[in-house]
């Protein structure tokens, strides 16, 4: 399927909605898209429930009136209260750095030891997915996310190296995927042609990454790598020869014990020929995921793991999905309610902002196809 440049840009997004300045009460109803939204990254959420609000504490009542009552004074309207997936989003903002990166040194992500590239490029993902191009010239508490997104994607853009790999990455074939992944986003978004030629480069760098057997380290590292080519093989931009295929086995070995979260998008992304023969596995693995109740989630990105799953099997209609995502609503409220510390890695907060772009929508994204 091709990427188109226009109002239906991947998956039929909306190309640009208005939005009034700063991002409105939780009434209101939520921000559109703004120029399309890829298909590999969910859209903005449809329809967020409100959150709850805490009841202003009523006066204690004297038992004599004052003396002179002083003249009656209006009092200020109560704060409108930031939802939690508004507030994920206004954290990024709040903490990117001037030259256009996230990150402050080495942050941990899952285990591995990463950088600038893997932490801006998340940034970058949640904004994206939220429906922000670097087009976007709405403000949030005087930050215009076009502008972030724009200046991420150019320190993104400058610290590509002449054989395609990230200089400042720290873990090498995970940074190199999430970064990649990250300017072939914002490429098959806007179909921007200043983007094509960094994106397909940092493809060619990642290919540099793929071991023998076809896997690029870990299982975590293999699934952003496939997400990767997948958007790459959207945006129409070459991949190199064989390296889908290789990873084949790597998914077939993966399920040799139980499907998981990432042989059941690799079905529906890659082997979507088979996808009929696959479909018992695929939906193996969705029972599995509906089976562990997010709150008890492992880590943030293992709960963005099992949500891009279950969200890409099931679309918000399936029953699976009806019955876990109260829960992930109950577990995304609890990891806005925790304020991240200072110098605290920024991939936490920009895969809670994916996860909230994934509920409401109405369909699954390629399950249905």
């Amino acid at each position: 399927m091709k990427r188109s440049i226009g109002p239906l840009v991947l998956l039929g997004f909306i190309l640009l909605f208005a939005r009034p300045p700063g991002l409105p009460p939780p009434e209101a109803p939520p921000p559109g898209p703004s120029p399309g939204t890829s298909r590999i990254l969910p859209g903005p959420p449809a329809d967020p429930e409100p959150e709850e609000r805490a009841e202003a504490a009523a006066g204690a009542v004297p038992d004599t009136p004052p003396p002179a009552a002083p003249a009656a004074q209006e009092s200020p309207p109560p704060a409108a209260k930031v939802p939690a997936s508004h507030a994920a989003l206004r954290q990024l903002l709040a903490r990117q750095n001037p030259d256009g990166s996230w990150g402050k040194g080495p942050a941990l992500l899952e285990g591995h030891t990463v950088g600038p590239v893997a932490e801006t490029g998340l940034a970058l993902l949640a904004l994206l997915g939220s429906g922000y191009s670097p087009l976007s010239k709405d403000t949030v508490d005087g930050s215009c996310p076009g502008d972030a997104v724009r200046a991420g994607l150019q320190w993104l853009m400058a610290d590509l190296g002449p054989g395609g790999a990230f200089r400042s990455a720290r873990e090498g074939s995970l940074e190199q995927a999430i970064g990649a992944l990250a300017l072939c986003e914002a490429l098959g978004m806007t179909g921007s042609a200043p983007f094509r030629e960094p994106a397909l480069r940092a493809m060619e760098g990642l290919q540099g990454f793929q071991m023998q057997g076809g896997s690029f380290g870990d299982a975590m590292t293999t699934d952003w790598a496939l997400t990767a080519m997948a958007s790459a093989r959207l945006c129409e931009l070459p991949l190199w020869e064989g390296g889908l295929e290789r990873l084949r086995p790597v998914y077939e070995a993966r399920e040799e014990p139980e499907p998981d979260a990432g042989t059941a998008i690799f079905r529906l992304w890659i082997d979507r020929e088979n996808r009929m023969d696959n479909w018992p596995a695929i939906q193996h693995a969705a029972t599995l995921i509906a089976s562990r109740p997010p709150q008890e989630a492992q880590s943030v990105y293992a709960l963005y793991r099992d949500t891009r799953a279950l969200f890409m099997i099931e679309g918000i209609q399936g029953r699976r999905w009806r019955e876990w995502s109260p829960g992930l609503r109950d577990a995304l409220l609890e990891i806005a309610r925790k304020e991240p510390p200072d110098g605290a890695a920024v991939s936490d907060t920009a895969l809670a902002a994916l996860c909230w772009a994934m509920i409401g929508r109405y369909e699954p994204v390629f399950g249905s196809r």
